[in-house]
């Protein structure tokens, strides 16, 4: 895996010393530059929550989000992956929810409801969803309940323990998908991307049971077992794979 800033990348692409593919890139997921047009395979990513702050927030210790802000950066990030993905390539973002606090107000966002209405605006089609279940108690995926009001109504907190999945498809014309290239039927490329029956049945299940990750001392809410099962599912050996947002690194391992 190659390392690079986006200066870099464009000064070795143009003299002949690199390919985009298999490389970090160190720039923005709203201007993917770097990447031709319709060259993408398959995206599986994972937004980051906490990326954007109003200035009435306390900065990077807030755990507040700035919903506009954050739709934002989804929408011009969606509309740079229609750009670079193949006709027919899927695009597979794991969300879930979050919030915003304040003296008198608690409000919480439901992600995917705003990913879903930029990405059919960018182009894509919704094509499915799978619901990952965190086998944890705690918010986040830690061991620390949300106690709200308790043990008093009205107001208990319910942990959000679970985020979606949603799977979205570049359509453009049936004419455009049956030129995508595929292996041959028989090839070793095609076979070395075949599933195993108890892969595929357990796969094709509408809920996954995952336990959360960890990133050094931190839980990472994007484990490998999601970005591993969404690759061979949807991608054939040998294809680009494209996480605009990488975090910690999980899709690239």
């Amino acid at each position: 895996v190659n390392v690079c800033s986006r200066s870099c990348l464009h000064e070795a692409r143009r003299d002949g010393l690199l390919d985009w593919r298999g490389s970090v890139i160190n720039g923005d997921a709203r201007a993917l530059s770097a990447i031709p047009d319709s060259s993408i395979d398959l995206v599986v990513t994972s937004p980051p929550y906490y990326r954007t702050f109003s200035d009435e927030q306390d900065g990077e210790d807030s755990a507040n989000i700035d919903i506009e802000a954050w739709t934002e950066l989804i929408a011009e990030t969606l509309d740079e992956l229609y750009r670079v993905t193949k006709p027919d390539a899927k695009v597979c973002i794991v969300v879930g929810t979050a919030k915003t606090s304040s003296d008198d107000r608690t409000r919480q966002f439901d992600l995917s409801a705003h990913t879903y209405t930029h990405a059919i605006e960018a182009g894509f089609d919704f094509v499915d969803q799978i619901v990952w279940q965190k086998p944890t108690y705690g918010e986040g995926g830690g061991e620390r309940p949300l106690f709200g009001s308790y043990p008093y109504p009205p107001n208990l907190l319910v942990v959000q323990n679970r985020e979606l999945i949603q799977f979205f498809q570049k359509h453009v014309s049936e004419e455009d998908i049956h030129r995508r290239i595929r292996p041959e039927p028989g090839s070793e490329r095609r076979e070395a991307s075949k599933l195993r029956k108890d892969e595929w049945k357990e796969w094709t299940q509408s809920i996954w049971e995952i336990e959360p990750g960890r990133f050094f001392k931190y839980r990472d809410s994007f484990p490998r077992g999601i970005p591993h099962r969404l690759i061979r599912m949807y991608s054939f050996v040998g294809d680009t794979v494209l996480d605009p947002f990488l975090r910690s690194g999980t899709t690239a391992v």
